[in-house]
């Protein structure tokens, strides 16, 4: 059932702009559930024109993520 919800999203949403759709979506699945999924939630990188910034600061939060995960120190952490 979970893929026809899907299904019907992506119908929903179709060619869209992200700017016009992402803000319901975030407020109603909430910020941890973009940043469970590394998605950035800032308003100006949901322009179409922002895409190579959001994928940027997407790969970004990824790392940070990852880095967390396996207990490799940030930058910050590492010069303590």
């Amino acid at each position: 059932m979970e893929q026809a919800h899907v299904i019907r999203a992506n119908r929903q949403i179709s060619d869209k702009p992200p700017a016009d759709y992402f803000p319901a979506i975030l407020a109603k699945a909430g910020p941890a559930a973009f940043a469970a999924q590394s998605i950035p939630a800032c308003p100006p990188l949901l322009d179409v024109a922002a895409y190579k910034t959001f994928l940027t600061r997407r790969r970004a939060l990824t790392a940070e993520r990852l880095n967390a995960f396996l207990g490799v120190p940030t930058p910050i952490e590492s010069r303590t």
